[in-house]
Order: C-alpha cells, then sequence, then structure tokens
C-alpha cells in the first residue's frame, strides 16, 4: 500500500483517541456514556484508569505500598474499577456518591498506618491541565506500542508489504491506534493476536478489504451503538479506500476491478448496513467538524473515482460485441465483470 503521510499525526491520534474537548478537574459522563474526567479520560479503559490514578496518588501499580496496606489499596482501586466501569451513564450525582463512600471508606482504614507518607485524599480530582497532558503522553505511547506488538505478532506476514505502518506519520496508523484504543487489535496475554480478519486483509496488501473491515466489521455487537458506528465510519475513512496519488487520472482497471471485486464479496453486507446507518455519516462529519476532502463519504461517493474511471473508458458505450473485439490481454476474463457494471453502481446508488 501507499500510505498517507501527514504532518500533523500527534494532533490527529489525540483527537482521535480524546476528541476536542476542554480540561475538567471532576468526574463527567462523556458522550459515549462512560465515566471520564481530564481530557475525556476514559475511566472504563484499564490503562486510563491506572495512569489517571497513579496521577492522583493512588497505588494502582503496587510500587508504594506493600503487606496489608497494598491488600487496602487493591481492594478501592477495585471498587472504584467496578463503580466506573458499571456506570451506565445516566445519573452522575449517584456515581459521586459512591465515589465519595469508597474514597471515605479508604481515608479510615487503619491498614494504612505504617505508611503515614502515603497521603489519602476524600475527594476524587485531576488537579491540573499539567497532569492531564501527562496522562494523554502515557495513553498515546500505550497503545501506539499496542499496534506495534500487533503488527509484529504475525512475524513479517504483515510488514513484508507494509512495514512502514510502524512510522508515527501516516492516517493508516492513526487509525490503527484508534482501533487499539478500544480493544480492537492487540495482543492477548497468551500472544495470541486479535482480530486475524483485519490482520489478513493487511498481509494480502489488501486496502479495499481492510477498508470494509474497518468500517462493516469490527463491532462488538450485532446491534451497535450510533456512536460506535461513527467512530468505525471515520477510521475506515482515514483509512482510505484508495492508496496515496490515486486519482481520476491515473486509477487503472485493475484497481477498479479490485474494489469492486470487494463490494460483490460482501455485497448483501455492505447494503444492510449502509441502508441502516447512512445517515450518521452526516452526523459523524458535524460532530467532528470535517469538511471537504476530510469528510467521510456515503458509499457511492467512496466508488466515485473507481465508477468514474470505468464510464470513462471509450468502448463501455458501445454494445458489448465491440467491446469484445478489442484486442487487449486479459480481456476474456473482464466481459463479465464490466457486463454487470451497471447493476453494482445502480445497488451503490440506491443504499447512499
Amino acid at each position: 500500500m501507499k500510505l498517507h503521510y501527514i504532518n500533523h499525526y500527534d494532533e490527529l491520534v489525540n483527537k482521535l483517541l480524546f476528541g476536542s474537548v476542554s480540561f475538567r478537574q471532576r468526574l463527567y459522563i462523556a458522550t459515549s456514556g462512560a465515566a471520564a474526567i481530564g481530557f475525556n479520560f476514559n475511566l472504563r479503559d484499564t490503562f486510563t484508569f491506572n495512569c489517571v490514578l497513579e496521577t492522583m496518588g493512588f497505588d494502582a501499580n503496587g510500587r508504594k505500598l506493600c503487606s496489608e496496606a497494598l491488600v487496602a489499596e487493591r481492594y478501592y482501586t477495585g471498587l472504584l474499577r467496578s463503580a466506573f466501569t458499571h456506570s451506565d451513564g445516566s445519573d452522575l450525582r449517584s456515581l459521586n456518591v459512591v465515589v465519595k463512600n469508597i474514597l471515605s471508606a479508604r481515608l479510615a482504614d487503619n491498614r494504612y498506618q505504617n505508611f503515614p507518607q502515603f497521603k489519602r485524599s476524600g475527594e476524587f480530582i485531576l488537579g491540573s491541565q499539567e497532569k492531564g497532558f501527562a496522562i494523554i503522553h502515557a495513553v498515546i505511547k500505550h497503545y501506539e506500542r499496542i499496534v506495534d506488538n500487533w503488527l509484529t505478532a504475525f512475524g513479517f506476514d504483515i510488514l513484508r508489504s507494509n512495514s512502514h505502518l510502524l512510522s508515527r506519520n501516516t492516517n493508516e496508523r492513526a487509525a490503527l491506534v484508534s482501533l487499539a484504543a478500544q480493544h480492537i487489535i492487540g495482543v492477548e496475554s497468551d500472544g495470541t493476536p486479535l482480530n486475524i480478519p483485519l490482520a489478513n486483509a493487511l498481509i494480502d496488501d489488501d486496502r479495499g478489504e481492510t477498508w470494509y473491515t474497518i468500517r462493516y466489521c469490527l463491532y462488538d455487537s450485532a446491534l451497535p451503538g450510533a456512536n460506535v458506528i461513527k467512530q468505525r465510519l471515520f477510521e475506515s475513512e482515514l483509512f482510505g479506500l484508495y492508496d496515496k496519488d490515486i486519482a481520476i487520472d491515473n486509477i487503472n482497471r485493475g484497481y477498479c476491478k479490485k474494489l469492486y471485486a470487494m463490494y460483490n464479496r460482501h455485497k448483501d453486507h455492505i447494503l444492510q448496513f449502509e441502508r441502516n446507518y447512512n445517515h450518521l455519516i452526516a452526523e459523524a462529519n458535524l460532530e467532528r467538524g470535517l469538511t471537504g476532502k476530510q469528510q467521510i463519504k456515503n458509499l457511492e461517493q467512496s466508488f466515485s473515482m473507481a465508477y468514474n474511471h470505468v464510464r470513462a473508458i471509450p468502448y463501455m458505450s458501445p454494445p458489448i460485441e465491440k467491446f469484445v473485439a478489442q484486442d487487449e490481454e486479459g480481456l476474456e476474463e473482464l466481459i463479465h465483470f464490466w457486463a454487470r457494471q451497471d447493476d453494482l453502481d445502480y445497488e451503490i446508488a440506491l443504499a447512499s
């Protein structure tokens, strides 16, 4: 693949993982429904949760306490994790009461008595933006490392054609980091890599199949929430359906055929998804402030470059017999494909 190199990679990854929000010292409920603090730090995410606690002075990683004090600390951090994980996002006041009660019990627990230097607070508060920036740096570094581990978990299978995915300077890499932050790609504790279908698309160096997998397949539920779908749409648009520098004046027939072949393989799934969720594209573009070429495209817009190239071929207008008469390598193998082109484009247009 020819990747799309960018100069604002760090800014893009920051936006993908945390959105565009102001710093908040205290708990709030994010648009996703998750409990959050700081720069939209998702407290359901284990690594982010631990970073926040460590910044607040907890011993989330077991490096400051031992003996009964460490047992107590693990107990209270476990209660907090459970409170944030199971919060339904509908009642911030109740969540604050639960958190306050946990912190009050932690303050009163005499198992910390042998560690007078270890300060405990009765408030769940992130003190400053500087602390928030440090958390951002730690979280991004963590998920960058997860992407690297996932890419290398397949040996050279992915990297043989796409070693440049290890570089931190492309739209495609940013999309993978976003997927890692949502635990869609990564490596299990036993070394088993997640999301084999996405890996296989990269191993095959198949951009169209990768785009399809991100846009249509990476969901935990048969009925995913609107926010999750909008995130996948954005990530697939970032990854892109076309290689860098592909344009209407240089795209070739083989590239177009490969895209339409991908569409044919997954046609039923693609059309059903687009009929159900096409309306979310405009919402996603508006919420993220995407304009011009940055906008998420509907299905017809996504295929438009391939479509326009096919329609520009001089012998597409005359009868198919004249097409057959052309002396070109591999022509017979293409006849059936191009003869069905009108039906394919009509289906795509209806779903968009």
